[in-house]
């Protein structure tokens, strides 16, 4: 009896011991799937935009979303998180001493995101595609400067210019025009303006679809990002799937981000004051601002009979103190406005703005009749804005009219001409003080027009002024005839600074890696992780 029970415990032993063997088995299989399927997980981000992106034309305007564009497509120059011109699908550049050649050395290895090759005939290609329409971009000052581009070797090209042209490097780092599209995506004419091509970019993401209420981007397959330190390899992007979803009311973004329906609000124009303080009190959420990018201007009409005198627009200038409006208005998003761009380059920095009017009425040269001040009416800053500015106005016996318009006919408004006061602001860098100047030269720009109102010799000489500029090589001349034109562009009091406008956003906590970037339109989610 005994032998049987000592046989049977052993058994029932032996049974144990394999059945924790393979229970571990199991354990080690399972844990070791887990550990494969999240190496393999699809890291989403989801975020909130306002409208559709577009087509994506490379080389297009309009419905084209900025951000968008710069997450598919790349150009030979980019700007960093301090706003300085680097490399990007060049990799170095040589000056010629005269200033009218520029040698690029490509960067090799690099892939569209359908694995074409970036070579030195693709760059050909396209600079040929935007030649072809120097009218359509002829906003830019180098599709005037340009002369030429000429193919070395399979990764060396060389732009050869009629003239020494400041801003080259800077105008490269553009959104657009200048950002490379694959050859296979080319019409045989390759004329983008008429057709919107597949978008095959090099850039991080590239887009997958798009509909009415979401639009989906996936990560390219053969990006890298080379701008960290060359001990370092190059970074590719954690999220694999961007999902932009359209979200119209500013409420309701910050009430899906609160739902975790996604995960981030990124952009000046998307993030208002109230969700900032509102989301600020959140545990769950970090807010982020940036430096001073732009400028929010009022824009002084001299068409108009009340502000046809210099001495008149100077009066409604002095009767506006923007020192109270910050808070109120813009609280941290904003600072207060000195000049017409914000210093925040060694350029901007080095110029001499000339010192805004004290804040005082001049009852001598007050405008008497009444003067119309319009906004867009889906923007509650700007409504607050205008509001405030009616007040001091008031107080300056300056009788002044408020009145909201629906956006695109507030577009029209602007850039027809048939305003008497408005708002517009800066574009930010790269764009910053030359390009945003050299614009004004340009009909359909608001600036074109309000200069044209003046006395032919003051807007003759702010575009000489600011030619000379831009086409001058040494660094003393061009400081000269800039703190010209800017003078000449103050005393004109048709374009009042109000704030420097920072970029914001509101993002979940679990997100890491976010900076602000120095370009407006720049969505650096490529650089973000969970």
């Amino acid at each position: 009896m005994q032998t049987s029970f000592l046989k049977d415990s052993t058994t029932r032993s032996r049974v144990d011991i394999w059945r924790v063997f393979l229970l571990g088995i199991v354990l080690f299989v399972g844990s070791s799937s887990a550990k494969l399927a999240n190496a393999t997980e699809n890291h989403t981000l989801s975020i909130a935009i306002s409208a559709p992106v577009g087509a994506l034309n490379p080389h297009g305007y309009g419905t084209n979303a900025m951000f968008a564009q710069n997450l598919v497509y790349e150009g030979l120059t980019k700007l960093d998180k301090s706003g300085n011109i680097i490399p990007s699908l060049a990799t170095s550049w040589d000056i010629s001493p005269d200033g009218r050649s520029y040698t690029f050395h490509l960067r090799k290895g690099v892939r569209f995101s359908n694995g074409e090759i970036f070579d030195a005939d693709v760059v050909l290609l396209n600079f040929t595609s935007i030649l072809q329409h120097r009218e359509r971009h002829s906003w830019v000052g180098l599709i005037h400067a340009l002369d030429s581009i000429k193919k070395l070797d399979p990764y060396t090209i060389v732009l050869t210019l009629k003239y020494p042209y400041t801003l080259t490097l800077d105008e490269l780092a553009f959104v657009r025009p200048f950002r490379f599209l694959a050859k296979s995506a080319f019409p045989s004419d390759l004329n983008l303006t008429t057709y919107n091509p597949t978008p095959i970019g090099t850039g991080a993401y590239m887009l997958e679809s798009s509909s009415a209420s979401t639009i989906t981007f996936r990560k390219n397959p053969y990006y890298k990002d080379f701008s960290s330190s060359q001990s370092q390899a190059p970074k590719t992007p954690y999220f694999d799937t961007i999902i932009a979803k359209i979200i119209f009311e500013p409420s309701a973004r910050l009430a899906a981000l609160q739902a975790r329906q996604i995960d981030a609000i990124y952009g000046l124009e998307l993030v208002s004051l109230d969700m900032f303080n509102t989301a600020r009190k959140n545990p769950r959420l970090r807010t982020y601002t940036s430096a001073p990018l732009s400028t929010i201007l009022l824009a002084i009409n001299p068409r108009t009979k009340a502000l046809e005198s210099t001495f008149a627009r100077k009066a409604l200038v002095q009767a506006l103190d923007t020192s109270a409006l910050i808070p109120s208005v813009f609280g941290d998003l904003a600072m207060q406005a000195t000049s017409i761009y914000a210093p925040n380059t060694a350029l901007l920095q080095s110029v001499r703005f000339p010192k805004l009017p004290p804040h005082q009425c001049d009852m001598a040269h007050t405008p008497k009749d009444p003067i119309e001040l319009i906004y867009p009416s889906n923007n509650p800053q700007q409504k607050m804005l205008a509001q405030i500015i009616q007040s001091q106005a008031k107080a300056c016996g300056i009788p002044l009219r408020i009145k909201g318009i629906e956006p695109s006919a507030y577009k029209k408004h602007l850039i027809n001409n048939t305003f008497e006061l408005a708002f517009t602001q800066t574009w930010g860098a790269p764009y910053e003080p030359l390009s945003h100047l050299y614009s004004m030269q340009k009909e359909g720009h608001i600036e074109y027009k309000l200069l044209q109102a003046l006395e032919s010799t003051h807007a003759q000489d702010f575009h000489k002024h600011t030619t000379q500029a831009i086409h001058t090589s040494t660094t003393k001349e061009l400081q000269d005839h800039l703190n010209t034109a800017l003078s000449l562009l103050f005393d004109a009091y048709i374009l009042f600074p109000i704030a420097h406008q920072r970029n914001a956003a509101i993002v979940r906590s679990e997100i890491k890696g976010v900076e602000m970037g120095a370009l407006v339109v720049e969505l650096p989610i490529a650089e973000w992780y969970q």
